[in-house]
């Protein structure tokens, strides 16, 4: 379900706390930008035949963000008045569905433009902890929100070792895993093909349930986002 905050009594200080925050997220070696910059990143790297190409996914993460670790990590980066700000718009989480008011008891608010930092902010530092930890590494290891691409040079055996340590690092994050088949492998919209000659190639991924339906040109969503289909951007008046 998809809640919108627009026009929330929080909504235009969670854009001002975003503008804070975003310095401080997407730092880290293994950050990922977008599907441009993790096909640029992809041409860098060294993939061997006995390597693993795999992908995992945190289940439901925007609903399992702990908000009072994240306030730590907060605290270490602004000053109490700022944090309290902070606080106020992630513990606002009553939204209206049906006629119905309902209070999200959990994670960042759905629908506001503050979770997506906030989520970034403690994922990038649980991996960095995860990755400290682990017995075994990956060989390379990139993220982008809740999914993560990895090369894993150790063998399947110790890869499903490496989910579980990557499973009790916190108990409100669990990850899925994905590994390659027909030595293909999708990440983001992105399908990743390891060639008969060593070679790596890819192609625009999409999922099965794939519907081609499109954002409406004149919905809140960035102009990036806006259909192809639609003939005008939206008007500024809309956004």
């Amino acid at each position: 379900m998809f809640v919108s905050a627009i026009g929330s009594p929080t909504y235009n200080l969670a854009r001002h706390l975003t503008s804070l925050l975003s310095p401080f997220v997407g730092r880290c070696d293994h950050h990922v930008k977008n599907s441009a910059d993790f096909v640029k990143t992809l041409k860098t790297i060294r993939i061997e035949e006995q390597d693993i190409l795999v992908s995992f996914d945190v289940i439901s993460l925007f609903t399992r963000v702990p908000i009072s670790y994240t306030l730590k990590l907060l605290e270490a980066r602004f000053d109490q008045k700022t944090v309290h700000l902070f606080q106020h718009v992630l513990s606002s989480t009553y939204f209206l569905y049906q006629g119905k008011f309902y209070e999200q008891k959990e994670g960042v608010p759905m629908g506001s433009p503050l979770s997506p930092a906030i989520a970034n902010l403690f994922i990038e530092d649980f991996e960095e902890r995860a990755l400290e930890s682990a017995p075994l590494h990956p060989k390379h290891f990139f993220g982008y929100v809740d999914d993560t691409f990895i090369v894993w040079p150790h063998g399947s055996e110790s890869l499903t070792d490496f989910l579980a340590h990557m499973n009790s690092v916190h108990p409100n994050i669990k990850f899925t895993m994905e590994t390659e088949k027909d030595n293909r492998l999708p990440f983001l919209d992105i399908l990743i093909e390891q060639r008969a000659d060593g070679s790596r190639g890819h192609s625009v991924y999409r999922k099965p349930t794939h519907t081609d339906l499109y954002l409406n040109g004149r919905s809140h969503h960035h102009p990036a986002q806006w259909s192809v289909e639609n003939s005008h951007p939206p008007s500024q008046s809309c956004l």
